[in-house]
């Protein structure tokens, strides 16, 4: 130890004097002893080689520590240096890196290559834990000239026990160099470096290293650092990636909410916009830079209203979801119906981060469902008004046959017909009351021509012309002489009655304007959108335009549903502009109404144009017929009709069999099928419809005929007629049938026999 820390002059001088007083001390001790004799002079040449020899012996074993020392230290200095440059490189590794498997490849690549260490691998553990690793990166060297084959498990043991320890590991193995017979066993050094973060060891950085002990102290706190920040490094390309995936999962996100067909608005908790998509900009109609940063309780109650703000002051109080509709007037001043859920938005832990408005415009839902509600209604009154029409019908039809009686008596003694012509007049307009209400129920019969429209329009004009007040001016303006279409001349007069007397009532017996118009106009595409009623193509356009008091949007939102009426009681039925729209809707047509309060109202009816060749109209009935001798088995279920229709039919001549059941009916034919000259049936009764009882007397006697008389309520009239037809029926009248029809039709089906 001492001379370990002297100076090479300091021994020389040491070794001098120490010399020196070995060769006084010596030749003195030869003089005295030996005192001039030869053997003196040998043993002090002697002396002086000893001297040297043992000074020789001396240097050398000095010299040689003395360069062990340096070679050691050397040896040193080149590991540290190795490991300074492996940690270098690696930190400027981390500064290239983007990806965490490249880094953690370029450590193991930089160890070996710049750090001369013969192998570098990296260890994860999986998801139980030390239990089990896996290799992620490994580099080898390849200076050696042959495979250097290490431990078997490849260090897998030196990690798991780094992982299990959380300190680094250093072990000395063995490993050979060849195969077989011919091999030699060499030495190396395993250090094992726990790679940790946060929440622990994670995994292990293991590097071989050439011979044993061969990581000195201050190598291996070097490599402590590396593997520190190869931990750091792959945390920090870890959260980069996960940053990384979630930019463009929010991107994607973004992306999908601009393209979404619903409004989404995100807030803070204390109300703050953070973010609208571009479907809420085109449904409310403002840009995003009018929203971002705006309180939404003062946006919300300017553009959804005071509701919302109820809404959203439980939403935030009971953190749950609540759902509702509101009405968003926008700048341009249009209305936009919305559906409006807001909802909360937690985080994993159950906080509430933000909130979220989801906004749908349901307009045209509700336009839809307004449309199916008035669709649903019409068809609901229109089955209420064919059940009253069925029992109506069989009312009327006793009242007017009785009355064509009882004038027939009247005129040969009675004193005053005159209540008689009223009570007949009186069931009359009954009966075309009735046909009002099958044409609304879409149930009336039809008879479709194909002609020219301008002609029903000018003779209906001359008709109102006597009926309407003095005080309206009529101006008819007819554009289309030609104009043809398929429609129904009674029922296509009675939409220019009803439009005109209805613009009439608007004026109040006042001075004014009734302007009715007639052209041919084709629509296109775009019609569609704002009429579904009407399709692109040729149209005749009938317009009816007053200068009444005009109407507001609650009125005309209702002027098609049965029954409801501005005029005073015992004025309307309500059924005028019903009764009109079925007529449109059954030609396939379509009504457009433009109205104001004090601006007058002007209806456009179009019905679809037609090019074919005008029919030539029905010849004029003739007068009624004269009865004659046959006899007829007449049966309905209605006491009153079978009573005069039976009289009725005597009167004519004809021997009657009336009865009140189609079962009954049935047993007096059967009795004696060929009595009868001619069934008259009702079509709707008890137990046996009239098709059923034609086809049973049918088959007993296959050449008698049938008139069949129906209101067509429950079918509409084109079924009836083909079941008709099936059974083998003659001809069908509809009711109330009054006694010049029934003696038409009674007559060409006997006549017909002959």
């Amino acid at each position: 130890m001492f001379k370990a820390r002297l100076t090479p002059l300091s021994i020389a001088l040491i070794y001098a004097l120490a010399g020196g007083a070995w060769m006084v001390v010596a030749n003195a001790l030869i003089g005295t002893l030996f005192g001039g004799q030869p053997v003196a002079a040998w043993l002090t040449a002697l002396n002086g080689v000893l001297l040297i020899g043992v000074s020789a012996v001396l240097l050398f074993l000095l010299v040689r520590r003395k360069e062990a020392t340096i070679i050691r230290s050397q040896e040193s200095l080149r590991r540290t240096n190795r490991a300074l440059a492996t940690l270098s490189e690696c930190d400027q590794a981390l500064l290239r890196a983007d990806d965490e498997q490249g880094f953690i490849k370029d450590v193991c690549r930089i160890a070996v290559e710049h750090g001369g260490y013969r192998q570098a691998w990296a260890w994860f553990a999986e998801a139980d834990g030390v239990a089990s690793v896996r290799p992620v990166a490994c580099w080898e060297s390849t200076v050696t000239d042959a495979k250097f084959q290490l431990d078997s498990d490849m260090g897998q043991g030196m990690a798991q026990e780094a992982l299990a320890a959380g300190v680094h590991v250093v072990r000395n193995i063995n490993a050979r160099l060849g195969a077989g017979e011919l091999f030699r066993r060499i030495t190396s050094s395993v250090l094992s470096l726990p790679l940790s973060d946060d929440e622990g060891a994670f995994g292990a950085l293991v590097i071989y290293a050439d011979g044993a002990d061969a990581f000195a102290p201050e190598e291996v706190e070097l490599l402590r650092k590396l593997a520190g920040n190869l931990a750091h490094g792959i945390t920090t390309l870890r959260v980069q990636a996960e940053k990384c995936q979630l930019e463009k999962q929010h991107a994607v996100l973004a992306a999908v909410l601009d393209q979404f067909m619903q409004g989404v608005v995100l807030f803070a908790p204390d109300g703050l916009i953070r973010y609208v998509n571009q479907a809420f900009e085109r449904i409310s109609g403002t840009d995003h830079a009018g929203i971002i940063n705006k309180r939404i309780h003062n946006y919300g109650k300017s553009l959804f209203g005071s509701p919302f703000i109820q809404a959203l002051t439980d939403v935030v109080a009971q953190a749950r979801t609540r759902t509702g509709r509101y009405v968003i007037v926008r700048d341009d001043g249009s209305n936009v119906d919305v559906e409006v859920i807001l909802s909360p938005v937690r985080e994993t832990s159950g906080t509430v981060a933000s909130y979220v408005a989801i906004v749908r415009d349901v307009t045209p839902e509700m336009q839809l469902e307004s449309q199916l509600r008035h669709a649903q209604k019409m068809e609901a009154v229109g089955t209420l008004a064919g059940g009253i029409a069925h029992d109506f019908n069989n009312i009327l039809g006793a009242i007017i046959i009785s009355t064509e009686l009882a004038l027939d008596d009247a005129k040969e003694g009675a004193s005053n017909p005159e209540l008689l012509e009223i009570v007949l007049n009186a069931a009359e307009r009954g009966r075309n009351l009735v046909t009002q209400i099958l044409a609304f129920s879409r149930q009336g019969e039809q008879k479709r021509q194909t002609v020219r429209i301008a002609p029903i329009v000018k003779e209906c004009l001359k008709l109102l012309r006597a009926s309407l007040p003095t005080t309206i001016d009529i101006r008819p303006a007819i554009s289309c002489e030609d104009a043809m279409a398929s429609i129904d001349p009674t029922q296509i007069h009675q939409v220019i009655v009803n439009l005109c007397t209805n613009a009439a009532h608007a004026m109040h017996g006042k001075v004014g304007m009734l302007e009715v118009t007639l052209t041919a106009v084709t629509l296109h595409e775009d019609i569609t959108g704002t009429h579904p009623d009407l399709h692109a193509g040729p149209y005749v356009e009938l317009s009816v335009k007053d200068t009444g008091h005009g109407m507001g949007s609650e009125v005309l939102e209702r002027i098609f549903d049965p029954f409801f009426t501005t005029k005073e009681q015992g004025r309307g039925t309500g059924l005028g502009l019903p009764v009109v729209y079925g007529i449109v809707k059954d030609h396939g047509g379509g009504i457009v109404v433009e109205s104001e309060p004090g601006s007058g109202t002007t209806v456009r009816v179009l019905i679809p144009r037609a090019e074919q060749i005008e029919e030539q109209p029905e010849a004029a009935p003739d007068e009624t017929p004269a009865g004659g001798n046959e006899r007829i088995l007449y049966v309905d279920d209605e006491e009153d009709l079978v009573a005069t229709t039976g009289e009725m039919l005597r009167r004519l001549g004809y021997d009657v069999v009336a009865t009140t059941g189609s079962v009954e009916a049935l047993r007096l034919f059967t009795a004696q099928p060929g009595l009868f000259d001619l069934i008259i049936t009702d079509q709707t009764m008890p137990l046996l419809t009239g098709t059923e009882l034609t086809r049973e007397l049918r088959r007993l006697r296959p050449d008698v005929p049938v008139l069949l008389c129906s209101g067509f309520i429950n079918q509409d009239e084109r079924t009836i007629l083909e079941e008709a037809r099936a059974a083998g029926i003659a001809d069908v009248l509809r009711k109330p049938v009054d006694r010049d029809e029934m003696a038409r039709a009674v007559r060409r089906i006997l006549d017909r026999r002959v």
